[in-house]
Formats: structure tokens, sequence, C-alpha cells
């Protein structure tokens, strides 16, 4: 099964699946957005509990809220096992939040990961966090046991693949359909596994300044322009190179000023490819 869309509600809210018990989930997605308004919200499942099992399962989602939010569970609880499963949406919480799982207990979490970068998210009540540049390596997951295709040593199931173009270069679930073809791992490459990515910035809502992070392809250059609701240009940056970049900005336009309170969009612009992201500034 998969997920897309939002998701919004008042507590125990999850990308595919609110509240888990007595359940066996695997081999499914969601790249939906989560927002509620109180507790309980993940990418993948607001809140598992009593005997489920997850396994080879994977969320793409930003998830915001109060408390026990994250990337994929928002907590687990009483003999829930989430194995071979990993996110990448950015979370935004106010306490047990994760990258990965905001509360765990009386469970068990294994070979599961999450991106620190996407979401913003450094630490988690279970999973191992992971840069974006590694979540994109095949090794990574195959050194933890996970089953992809075209290789025998984790089993003969093919659960996974992965390549530089499709799922954002995530690894993706076989009957996706994806083409299995993983990028080269040795340090001389590296930067040819980057994609052109726009993440969301963080903090959002923000005052006085907020941090954008996005990466560029090899081989690509990329502008980043913030304008408001009017379309009217705000800032403008210089052309970026291929890498990993970061940048502040403090609420103000190209002269220096400060700007007012308000939605403003954020857009990445590589070649024909244009990615657009909101935020809001409060005062």
């Amino acid at each position: 099964c998969y997920s897309t869309g939002i998701v919004s509600g008042e507590d125990f809210a999850g990308g595919l699946v609110g509240t888990l018990c007595n359940s066996v989930i695997s081999n499914c997605y969601s790249t939906g957005s989560v927002v509620v308004s109180d507790s309980y919200a993940g990418g993948f499942v607001g809140k598992s509990l009593t005997n489920s099992t997850i396994s080879n399962c994977y969320s793409t989602g930003s998830v915001e809220g109060v408390d026990f939010i994250a990337g994929f569970a928002g907590a687990c609880i009483t003999n829930t096992t989430i194995n071979k499963c990993y996110s990448t949406g950015n979370v935004f919480g106010f306490s047990l939040v994760g990258g990965f799982v905001g509360g765990c207990s009386n469970s068990s979490l294994s070979d599961c990961f999450w991106d620190t970068e996407t979401s913003n998210q450094a630490t988690s009540a279970g999973g191992t966090g992971r840069t974006t540049l590694e979540m994109h390596i095949q090794s990574t997951f195959t050194d933890a046991g996970w089953d992809f295709m075209d290789e025998t040593v984790n089993g003969i199931e093919d659960y996974w693949g992965i390549n530089s173009n499709d799922n954002n270069a995530y690894p993706f679930l076989e009957w996706q359909g994806y083409v299995h073809d993983p990028p080269v791992s040795n340090n001389d490459a590296t930067e040819i596994l980057l994609v052109t990515c726009l993440h969301s910035n963080y903090p959002n809502p923000f005052n006085p300044e907020t941090t954008i992070n996005f990466s560029v392809k090899h081989q690509e250059t990329a502008t980043l322009e913030i304008y408001n609701v009017r379309g009217q240009t705000v800032k403008n940056y210089p052309v970026f190179e291929s890498g990993t970049h970061s940048i502040v900005w403090q609420g103000t336009n190209n002269k220096g000023k400060q700007v007012g309170s308000g939605i403003y969009f954020y857009k990445l612009k590589s070649g024909s490819t244009e990615q657009v992201r909101k935020m809001l500034l409060l005062k």
C-alpha cells in the first residue's frame, strides 16, 4: 500500500496509519505531510502499540505537531517492532521530537534510518541518523542487512532498489517498478551522488531568521530567490555551484531592509527544474 497528500487533525495522525494495534505492515510507503494541533504524529504512523510489526517501509512527508512528533512514528509502545524502515521528512515539534521516532518504550527498532539533514533533527528515540549523501548510497542499507535487488548476501526477496534519479535518489520498494542502478559509493565519486533538492527551511514559522538547505547536482548550477505572495522578488542570491549549501535568511530584502510579517516563498532553479517551498515570518 501507499499514500500521498495531506493528513491533518488533533492527534494520532500518520501518513498511512493513525493508530496501529495488533497488526502487521510491510512493503508500504507514504509521501504525505502530516499536521496535528496536539500530539502523536508520524510520517508513516502516529502511534504504534500492542504487538504490531512494521518492516521494509518508508515515509518522506513533513510532520508538524506538539508532542511525540517524528518522521516515521510518533510513538512506539508495548511490543512494537520496526525493522528496516527509513524516513526523510522535515520534522517540527516542541517535545519528544525525533528524526525517526518521537517516543519508544518496550519496543524494538532495528536497522532503521532517518535523514538528519532533510529532517532537521539530529536525535531520535530510535533508529540511526545519516546524512543525505549516506542515504543515497546502497551500502548504508546493505551493511545493515537490507535485501536489495542484484545481491543475495541479505536474502533473495529483493525488497529494495536504488538509483540516482527516482524517488529523490533514496531507496525505493521493488514493486514501484524503478530500475535498480546503485550509484558509485567511493570517496572520489561522492559529488556524483548529489541530486538537486530544496529542503524545508528551519525553523518555520521563524523570527528573526531561518536556515534554508539545498543541494545542487554534479555539473549543474542553481539560483535561489525569495519572493512574497504578490510574486515580487524580495531577495536574490548568486549562482550556486554543485554541492550542498546552507544560507541563513534574516528577513531582509536586496537592499538590506527588514521585510514585514507574512508568507514568503523560496525557489531553487536549476536548468528547466524549479522547486518552491513556503515559509512564514512572524514578528
